[in-house]
């Protein structure tokens, strides 16, 4: 039987850009990925010659967007490592994008990430682009807000799974990495959660 096929579309405004915007088009060409799908390189004049990909996608049954990284947050990844953790799912990669910007000196992502259902990082205030259940897109200002609960008192968190600052309380999950990388003075707490959550 076929493996169904998953397209890794991360977070990207460049999926909604119009070429129009950046240049004068003098060329494109398109190639045909899977159904519903293509990829579209743009030639443009605009200071100087300069190339668009755009990924252009249709939701349909047999291409489904996916949200894919490492076996931990901060793994540092390209498309050929991303295409391998999708294969290792069963799925079949027929294009990507880059989804989020982040914090080069600890591989943080500065947006928002979801997958399969699971909060994995917290959106930081950032715009993100999100994925129906029929594949559909839709892109909005998540707007978060988390806190924690321990020994009765409760504590209003910087983020999950984000660059901790001074002055506020961060929850680092095991969907992060080995260390919490927190510079400075800060304290670190460990704490189990109850099973049943």
């Amino acid at each position: 039987m076929l493996k169904k096929m998953i397209s890794i579309l991360l977070a990207s405004a460049l999926l909604l850009t119009h070429a129009a915007a950046l240049g004068e088009e003098y060329g494109s060409r398109s190639l045909a990925v899977a159904d519903g799908t293509s990829i579209r390189e743009t030639f443009l004049e605009y200071g100087g010659r300069q190339r668009e990909h755009c990924i252009y996608y249709i939701p349909n049954e047999n291409v489904t967007p996916a949200v894919i990284y490492g076996d931990k947050l901060t793994d540092i990844s390209d498309f050929a490592g991303a295409a391998a953790a999708a294969g290792e799912r069963g799925w079949y990669t027929a294009a990507g994008v880059n989804g989020d910007y982040y914090v080069m000196s600890t591989n943080v992502p500065l947006g928002i990430i979801v997958d399969e259902g699971r909060l994995i990082s917290s959106d930081a205030g950032h715009y993100a682009i999100g994925f129906r259940s029929d594949g559909s897109a839709f892109i909005g200002r998540p707007q978060l807000k988390t806190s924690m609960t321990l020994g009765g008192e409760k504590y209003r968190l910087g983020g999950i799974n984000k660059t901790a600052e001074k002055g506020d309380f961060y929850l680092f999950t095991g969907d992060f990495g080995p260390v919490t990388s927190v510079q400075g003075a800060m304290r670190n707490l460990i704490v189990s959660c109850p099973d049943e959550l």
